[in-house]
């Protein structure tokens, strides 16, 4: 009997060890894709801007996220996206005519943000005079 509840013990501290990895791997998984999204908005907000020649929406054409300005169809899904896989409302983006960055907080606990450009920057940092400046 009392090996058993050995037995059973050691399988709740093997299962209780599983479930927190997982727990951490699922919050990886969540910033991997915010990233993408981010990465993903840079090159469409290129080819956007290639056909209306400015990064800046006005009209039906001005961002709905909140604090945006870039262009609604450049910019918007993929901000909602990094949003929606990290349950923040925190991503935006800045543009004039001739730049633009966007941003995305990945911890909260940290404020650690990631930044996209439209100089090609991708990584960590913020936004600074519509680009991003490395953290």
């Amino acid at each position: 009997m009392i090996e058993l509840l050995v037995v059973v013990a050691i399988i709740g501290i093997l299962a209780t060890v599983v479930l927190a990895s997982l727990g951490s791997a699922r919050q990886k998984a969540k910033i991997s894709a915010a990233k993408a999204a981010m990465s993903q908005l840079r090159a469409e907000m290129e080819l956007v801007a290639l056909d209306a020649g400015t990064y800046v929406g006005a009209g039906s054409e001005e961002s709905e996220v909140t604090g945006s300005n870039c262009l609604k169809s450049g910019a918007d899904k993929f901000l909602k996206e990094a949003d929606k896989q990290l349950g923040t409302t925190t991503a935006t983006c800045k543009a004039t005519p001739s730049a633009y960055a966007a941003e995305v907080v990945l911890d909260s606990k940290t404020s650690e943000k990631f930044c996209v450009d439209s100089n090609g920057f991708a990584g960590k940092g913020s936004i600074t005079d519509n680009a991003c400046v490395a953290a």
